[in-house]
């Protein structure tokens, strides 16, 4: 898995927040879900596979938003994955 963007955990309180993906990208899509399993699942399998598809096409930007372990920031797959704190999926 790609390294953090910051090494240290995220604080969205005093935090920067790192700069853009694909600055002045035409287009942007935004996914939020509040069910995501890190191990498996539909949810996660459709976001890795279009952030696959945005990775490969210049112009869009990818950004997501999903409940995690710990507040994080990191770029993976040609999207921006936002985990924010959030209770887990049970049997995950």
């Amino acid at each position: 898995m790609p390294a953090a963007v910051a090494d240290r955990p995220l604080q969205l309180d005093r935090s920067p927040l790192p700069p853009p993906l694909e600055a002045g990208s035409a287009f942007t899509v935004l996914d939020i879900t509040k069910s995501y399993g890190e191990t498996t699942g539909g949810v996660k399998t459709y976001l890795r596979e279009k952030g696959k598809y945005v990775a490969g096409r210049a112009g869009l930007r990818h950004v997501v938003v999903v409940p995690g372990s710990r507040d994080d920031v990191r770029d993976e797959a040609g999207s921006r994955w936002y985990r924010l704190y959030g209770r887990p999926v049970p049997f995950q």
